[in-house]
């Protein structure tokens, strides 16, 4: 089957000898063994070892029970990796082929009939290879031997090794700072260690007849009232040294109009500017249309095409400011001139087996983030760069990325083949994911400054003095110099920071300057009123805890494991605070739990009202804070941690409760000293004239009083509503807050007056229906009195609810929608006050 697609691949080539390139994936045939042994097993590629091992039995599921823990040998041996292909006349015909990789992990030496042409030693980087001189007609062996990272180094350093911070590295070698590869792998405080290798992204043959676009990148320079400046960079292939009577053409690809053409006579004509009349401009989510531009390449020679690319990009342009201004140090985004606020969460590798990962669970995640009314994730610098469907999907979907480099919590080498291999990462990442328009930001990495200073690196490490410098020099070696100056030269003007946080919450006055990580409520001994007092100007990571609902925990602990001090239930918390911490937390604020599942329950819920806390501290303090980004989006495993959505896609309380938090009008009522403050916060930038209505009632639904509101909103500004005095609310009120325009109903939010533990409520007296509409469930559930964070939930695992964790008001009704049930279910309805299980099948 490999051999007739090659062929025909390769027939087309002759036909039309004037195309530049073409792929050959080459997926097919793949067996794998240990190095040791000689019996090859089938695999899969592109995939990952401990993926073959699942599918040959060889080792159980990863996830469930303390299976992780038999694991480790596997990432410490060597394993091999073959495939053998058929190569026919047509493809040698071809003038230049290559053999490339867009993902090797980590070190691999690659063998083509017995010849050694390629030696990789970064998971982060492609690499590709001229092969056409190993290639014969006829049957050709690839063979890819893995060496296990620790053998690597034990062969390179022996007793000459030193070891170096990694925080979150529980080996006492701590590897992973000398390895090219995922850190998460290793183990970190939300994942398992699983220390991977294989052929993890495509594989394929690439051949060229003639001089071939190689890359090409888009960048906005200016932009005017009916036109925008736009830069073209490209980067060539060439085949021989015939370089003259080349030139470049880009055309609309909608319409085929022409939009710009050069002729290339040097290497300083692949740069040149072009403009765009009544440009269309790409904003993120909540601020306008995410539009894209879709042009075609040509690159010609003498008028005869030799190669032709379809490109999209976006017309924005994107500045961080960090300024001194009256309250110490800026830290915001200017998008197309204007400044906004950041709504968005940190983004971790959806799987610890990345090659499990398929584009429709990138898609739902990026619609997810973009249905919760975020305009930012921050893609992690302990996981992965992101595969190029990532990137798009966030062009599409106006969700801005911030784009660490692969560097966490730990210290690293700087001798010259490290560097040169950092160098090479750099530019790799730069040239491939460079050109989208979502790229608001590279970082050089995460909490490696923070933690020098404030994580006695130096005492736990027993460090010299003279130790000790040379460790620091090395990460401005690497962070201040090498990572921007390679970036810049492929990315000239991008914005970068060498690190985050730029300010630790050790210290009050640090909360007025850059960006903050403020983990003084998980690690520290703030309580939840932390997060209104201390507000960074920045806050790129804060977060607390909590479980998956019982759905998942039943994916990998067995019954008798279903409880908060179990084996199962201590190893798949990676944190070192714990399990305790939440339950400490769920007591203060809800109440003492009566068993597993209502601490799993309350759990979600405490998670949900920190955060929220926070989200709505950080949007009320707009001016001194411009961006709140929480940890984390999502998980790699089932396990408790700080995510809003776990790993088998049920959303928790906390991501319901963020989408309404970060709704870009939204009021808020909020205490502060004697008062309650009503406020209206505003992230649109056009004027609205509203209507604010406030009901207040019990929770038996018995009105106590109304105030109504009209205005018209200022662009992109907070206001203050009202003030009212405490005694006018107690602890069995609640208010229900409209927002309508031209008397039309927009949005409700429900607010309460007392912390939840402290709410007197009530029996509300819940009942439901349920009916099947096409391949949905549509549920209706009625309260008799004020029902506080109602939750449905099912049997099963990634169920998507239209919403859930929600408030209901006396004699009032609210229908979900439930996507992805299947026949045999059993549902349960919960609130604070009690439980109401809901049985039923289609046959009802």
């Amino acid at each position: 089957m490999l051999f007739r697609f090659l062929t025909l691949v390769n027939l087309l080539l002759v036909m039309n000898p004037l195309i530049a390139q073409e792929k050959i994936f080459l997926h097919q045939n793949w067996q794998f063994k240990n190095s040791t042994e000689k019996i090859w097993k089938k695999a899969t590629v592109p995939g990952l070892l401990h993926s073959d091992l699942l599918d040959h039995k060889i080792i159980l599921d990863p996830f469930y029970g303390q299976n992780e823990n038999e694991l480790q040998q596997f990432g410490k041996d060597n394993w091999d990796y073959k495939t053998v292909f058929e190569a026919d006349e047509a493809l040698l015909s071809n003038r230049k082929i290559r053999l490339g990789f867009e993902g090797l992990d980590t070190y691999a030496k690659v063998y083509l009939n017995d010849h050694l042409i390629l030696e990789a030693d970064n998971m982060h980087r492609r690499w590709e290879v001229d092969c056409k001189a190993f290639l014969k007609l006829g049957k050709n062996q690839l063979l890819v031997k893995f060496q296990s990272p620790f053998n690597y180094l034990e062969e390179k350093y022996g007793n000459n090794f030193r070891v170096l911070p990694a925080s979150n590295d529980p080996s006492p070698k701590k590897e992973s700072a000398y390895v090219r590869k995922a850190p998460f792998q290793f183990g970190w405080d939300w994942a398992p260690r699983i220390v991977t290798a294989g052929i993890w992204r495509p594989v394929y043959l690439e051949v060229h007849n003639n001089t071939y676009l190689k890359g090409q990148y888009f960048s906005t320079q200016k932009i005017e009232k009916d036109k925008a400046t736009v830069t073209a960079r490209f980067e060539l292939g060439f085949i021989d040294n015939k370089n003259s009577d080349l030139q470049i053409e880009i055309y609309d690809a909608a319409s085929d109009q022409l939009l710009a053409s050069r002729k290339i006579n040097s290497e300083a004509d692949l740069n040149f500017t072009f403009e765009i009349q009544n440009p269309k401009l790409w904003w993120s989510n909540g601020l306008g249309e995410a539009h894209l531009y879709d042009v075609e390449i040509r690159l010609l020679r003498n008028n005869h095409l030799l190669d032709k690319k379809n490109q999209k990009f976006g017309i924005r342009t994107i500045e961080l400011v960090q300024e001194k201004d009256r309250i110490g140090t800026s830290y915001f985004f200017r998008l197309n001139g204007k400044d906004f606020f950041i709504k968005g969460a940190n983004y971790i590798p959806q799987d610890i087996l990345l090659n499990r990962v398929t584009e429709d669970q990138k898609r739902k995640l990026v619609q997810d983030a973009q249905n919760a009314n975020m305009n930012m994730l921050r893609v992690w610098g302990g996981g992965i760069y992101e595969s190029d469907s990532f990137y798009d999907l966030c062009d599409e979907h106006g969700i801005l990325v911030w784009q660490d480099f692969m560097f966490a919590c730990g210290s690293y080498p700087a001798d010259d083949d490290f560097i040169h291999n950092v160098v090479s990462e750099v530019e790799d990442v730069a040239k491939r994911i460079g050109n989208h328009p979502c790229l608001a930001l590279f970082c050089g990495n995460n909490e490696v400054e923070v933690a020098w200073f404030n994580w006695d690196w130096q005492g736990q490490y027993d460090m010299s003095e003279e130790d000790s410098a040379k460790i620091w020099n090395d990460q401005v070696k690497l962070f201040n110099d090498t990572i921007p100056e390679t970036l810049f030269k492929v990315l000239p003007g991008v914005n970068y920071v060498h690190t985050s946080p730029l300010s630790n919450w050790g210290k009050l006055e640090n909360f007025n300057h850059s960006s903050m990580h403020y983990w003084g409520v998980w690690h520290g001994a703030d309580d939840f009123s932390g997060f209104e007092k201390y507000i960074g100007r920045f806050n790129s990571e804060y977060g607390f805890q909590s479980f998956p609902e019982m759905s998942t925990i039943k994916k990998f602990a067995p019954d008798e494991q279903l409880s908060l001090d179990s084996e199962v239930m201590k190893h798949h918390q990676k944190s070192y605070v714990g399990n305790e911490r939440i339950r400490e937390f769920a007591v203060q604020y809800f109440a003492e739990p009566k068993n597993f599942e209502d601490f799993v329950y309350l759990s979600q819920l405490t998670q949900a009202y920190g955060i929220q806390t926070a989200v709505l501290a950080h949007r009320i303090k707009k001016g001194h804070c411009m961006g709140s980004i929480y940890w984390q989006l999502n998980d790699c495993w089932p396990c408790p941690s700080w995510s809003s959505i776990d790993y088998y896609d049920n959303k928790k309380a906390l991501y319901y409760w963020v989408k309404k938090a970060y709704e870009p009008i939204l009021p808020v009522l909020k205490k502060e000293d004697d008062y309650f403050k009503l406020y209206l916060l505003n992230d649109d930038f056009n004027e609205n004239a509203l209507e604010v209505s406030l009901t207040v009632k019990d929770f038996s639904g018995k009105l106590q009083w109304v105030k109504e509101y009209s205005l018209i909103t200022k662009e992109n500004a907070n206001e203050v509503l009202a003030n009212f005095s405490k005694e006018r609310f107690s602890n069995d009120l609640f208010a229900e807050i409209e927002i309508s325009i031209k008397g039309e109903k927009q949005s409700s939010y429900i607010y309460t007056f007392a912390e939840p533990k402290e709410l007197a409520l009530q029996d509300p007296g819940l009942s439901y229906r349920v009916e099947k509409i096409k391949d949905s469930l549509q549920m209706t559930i009625t309260a008799k009195s004020f029902a506080k964070s109602v939750f449905v939930s099912s049997n099963e695992v990634g169920l998507q609810y239209s919403d859930n964790f929600f408030d209901l008001a006396p004699g009032s009704s609210k229908t979900i929608i439930i996507k992805n049930a299947n026949d045999d279910r059993r549902f349960e309805i919960k609130s604070l006050f009690d439980c109401l299980e809901v049985l039923f099948c289609l046959a009802d």
